[in-house]
Parts: C-alpha cells; structure tokens; sequence
C-alpha cells in the first residue's frame, strides 16, 4: 500500500514516465518466455500513453539489450536487475503486468510472476501458448485478457481494451483472485484433500 506520491517516486528514479500507463514485465528472460513477440509488441503499439518497463535477467538478456540498442525505442525501458525493495516498489507503481509465453509450448505452464502481479493489484495481459489457461483464469476473474502469442493484432485489440478500461477496478479484482485462490491456506487444505482422497 504505497501512497501515490511513493509510486512517482520509484518511477522518476528509474525514468519511468509519471503520466503513462506503464506495462511491466519482470522475471525470465530466456527462450520459453517468446520475447520476440514482446518486442514485436513494443515495436508495433502506437498508443502515446503505454510504456513497457521490462525487469529481468536471463540467457535472453544479451539480445534484449541489443534490439534496445539498436532501435532506442521512446516507449519502452530495459532494467537488468534492481534490489529486491525497489523491484517490490517499481512493480506496485505499474499499471499492468505483462505475462509471456512461446506459443509453442505443448505442455501448461503457469508462471509464478501471476501471482506476484495479483499481489500488487494489478491487472494482466498474458501472452501465452493455446494450451495454457493462465489467461482464460485472468478473464473469468476479470482481472486481465489473455492472446495468443504471436498474433499481433489481437494484442493490440486487447491493450486497447486495457488501458481504455478501468484498471483500477481490475485490480482489486486482481487480488480478489489471490485471495480466493492463491493463498498458503488455500494450497495447504488442496493437497491435504487430495491426500485423504487417494
């Protein structure tokens, strides 16, 4: 619960723009996680009031930090690494949080970042394989959309939809979700059950 004027705070010290919705993506950069697609992404969205903030270190981070290089987007920054609080703090100043994933995953993945997000209050785009429900849990709870990786058009009909939406609302909705579902008691009496039961 950080007030408004500690969220601007965290965002000028790491020139992150006060007045943009900003979609982060933090954790991973290696290959499961697709993130040519994420930088097709950034490439692709027009929109003057997103910024991507992406967080992270990974075998993938060379070629982040290249493409970066190399087109010196306006929309978008790359962060190695960060101490733990200031991650903590930078997160809960963001808008949206970003999930990606190789659309040829055959297998259902679930990050971890998820929870993180919903932590924060902060609703989710998830960019992910056709076999994973991530984002089909992130509609149901009307905390996010979901899209399948690499098709580019629906992203953008969805980040449109996000930052025209109530991003606000969603978040509570966010944590409702943890809440309801993600909680070490709610893990616990899971497993315990499926103990009894076997």
């Amino acid at each position: 619960n950080y007030s408004e004027e500690e969220k601007s705070s965290i965002r000028k010290k790491y020139n992150v723009p006060v007045y943009k919705k900003v979609l982060v993506y933090g954790g991973n950069l290696g290959k499961p996680q697709g993130l040519d697609f994420l930088l097709e992404t950034i490439k692709e969205t027009k929109n003057e009031n997103a910024f991507f903030l992406i967080v992270g270190d990974g075998t993938e981070f060379p070629k982040m930090k290249e493409w970066f290089d190399s087109n010196k987007p306006i929309n978008a920054k790359l962060l190695q690494r960060l101490p733990k609080e200031d991650y903590d703090r930078l997160l809960v100043a963001c808008d949206v949080g970003l999930i990606f994933l190789d659309k040829n995953f055959l297998i259902p993945n679930f990050p971890s970042r998820l929870l993180s997000y919903l932590e924060m209050k902060i609703p989710v785009l998830a960019a992910t394989d056709s076999n994973t429900d991530i984002g089909t849990i992130v509609e149901e709870n009307d905390c996010g959309y979901k899209v399948i990786s690499g098709n580019q058009q629906e992203m953008q009909e969805k980040l449109k939809l996000l930052l025209n939406g109530n991003l606000q609302q969603m978040g509570q909705n966010a944590e409702q979700l943890l809440m309801n579902n993600y909680t070490v008691d709610q893990s616990y009496h899971l497993i315990v059950n499926k103990i009894q039961h076997v």
